[in-house]
């Protein structure tokens, strides 16, 4: 990836997989992954080694120890036997179906040229011949 920099914050990246911005003081890129995710993409890991940014400062206070004690910190109850849950009618009746298969865009099968080949006529000392 080559890293060009727009700014004190801002930098352009380009490489294999296209063109992208990255704000490291916003802790954003145009490819969205480190907004979704909370930790550097590659574009933004590839700016933060450029400008000799710790890599670990970019990453969301989410991922980290105390965070994650802290979700553990208060009790815990059991939830029970499944059986004795008081639930909603609307819930309760609620039918979840098997996902519907997606076709995936840009692989289509090509069609078949030519004329489907079922029986062809025998050559030479051969009987008839089926293709099945």
């Amino acid at each position: 990836m080559n890293v060009y920099a727009l700014g004190q914050f801002e930098s352009h990246v380009t490489g294999a997989d296209g063109d992208v911005d990255v704000k490291l003081m916003i802790k954003s890129c145009s490819c969205g992954v480190f907004h979704l995710k909370g930790i550097p993409c590659p574009h933004a890991a590839a700016v933060a080694i450029e400008r000799g940014v710790n890599l670990y400062s970019l990453c969301s206070p989410f991922y980290t120890i105390k965070s994650w004690m802290n979700s553990y910190k208060e009790t815990i109850y059991p939830t029970g036997n499944e059986d004795d849950w008081i639930l909603p009618n609307d819930i309760k009746n609620m039918l979840v179906g098997v996902p519907v298969e997606k076709q995936q865009v840009g692989h289509l099968k090509k069609p078949k040229l030519g004329r489907l080949m079922t029986n062809r006529w025998p050559f030479g000392k051969e009987k008839d011949v089926k293709i099945c």
